[in-house]
């Protein structure tokens, strides 16, 4: 690849016929453009794999891996601290400090409304060929800042593309997680947007809409390969938060000033899609919010006064329709085929 002229790595593409050059898979769908030759992608499963073998051998027996669902926290009769976890095989886990890291599930657990939501982004893949993993490996990640769109360089035959997007809200009314703390002892239920995932939905997959879109945008970002259908589809739930921000503090913020008052339970959400790209440094930042010694972040990443939210992420990214909502399942499973 040509290098920029400076110490960036960023190259302008001023024109389609820049960016075909470039690319050298068809001029794409983009007037202008950029290239940052220091910049790429990373396998985040390998990633976690490797971090996780590495916590265990260097922890020296300190760090256990308990494998099971997460299903309540547990509070104190008031409901004003958290004393631990509830799992599905009925075990009870009691702790000083229970630090909830529970993404785009994070709402299932407290009553965040107005800090975070989840939102369904959608994930297509098509098979390529031998020679076609050959010519496209050593393709730049494709993101078109105007509609969101974006393609990942294929690997081991398979090329993804999906939609940095507002996404999809998939409503669910659950009993409150903690009532006795609440403003307000009537509600009794609330509804919040929790995942729909593969695990609990075998047959979920994206919106036939959506895939519509997906085949169109694959043949503006890359004219020179040929139409096929979608190998599989699955939808990767975000946490978002208003402005893009961690969601990382602990959670006694008086109910009066919008908090929940609530002592024993740290949060670390709000990953806002951008959270893995922080994976080598993030911990430490968490842990030093926690030990109260990085009060920059405490305030960034704290808790904000806002008592009502539509759950847009406003971070300047964002692309697509606003609010949209997951239909039924069985609608979903009939549609949802090219």
């Amino acid at each position: 690849m040509q290098q920029a002229g400076d110490n960036t790595g960023v190259q302008e593409l001023p024109s389609k016929a820049d960016i075909s050059k470039q690319l050298g898979t068809g001029p794409g769908s983009g007037e202008w453009g950029y290239i940052n030759h220091r910049s790429g992608w990373a396998d985040a499963e390998a990633s976690l794999i490797w971090l996780r073998k590495e916590v265990e051998s260097l922890s020296n027996g300190r760090v256990t891996f308990v494998t099971a669902e997460a299903t309540s926290l547990i509070f104190s009769a008031s409901g004003s601290s958290v004393l631990g976890a509830n799992t599905s095989d009925g075990t009870q886990y009691h702790a000083d400090l229970t630090i909830l890291a529970a993404g785009a599930w994070s709402s299932k657990f407290l009553d965040l409304r107005s800090q975070v939501h989840a939102s369904g982004q959608c994930l297509l893949y098509v098979h390529v060929s031998d020679a076609e993993q050959e010519r496209l490996k050593d393709l730049p990640v494709l993101l078109n800042m105007s509609t969101g769109w974006f393609i990942i360089p294929p690997r081991n035959n398979i090329l993804k593309i999906a939609r940095h997007a507002h996404g999809y809200s998939n409503p669910t009314t659950i009993p409150h997680p903690h009532p006795s703390a609440s403003s307000s002892s009537s509600e009794k239920h609330i509804t919040v947007s929790l995942p729909r995932t593969m695990y609990d939905s075998p047959s979920n997959a994206v919106p036939l809409p959506f895939q519509k879109e997906a085949a169109a945008a694959l043949a503006q970002l890359l004219p020179d390969l040929s139409p096929r259908p979608f190998i599989s589809t699955r939808i990767c739930w975000y946490s978002d938060t208003p402005a893009g921000e961690f969601l990382i503090t602990y959670c006694d913020k008086p109910v009066e000033e919008g908090g929940l008052g609530m002592k024993g339970v740290f949060l670390a959400t709000g990953g806002s899609g951008h959270g893995f790209k922080f994976l080598p440094v993030l911990g430490e930042k968490i842990v030093d919010v926690m030990e109260g010694k990085d009060e920059e972040w405490a305030r960034k990443w704290g808790w904000k006064d806002r008592r009502e939210w539509d759950g847009m992420t406003e971070d300047g990214s964002r692309a697509g329709r606003r609010g949209e909502v997951l239909g039924p399942l069985e609608e979903v499973n009939q549609k949802s085929r090219l």
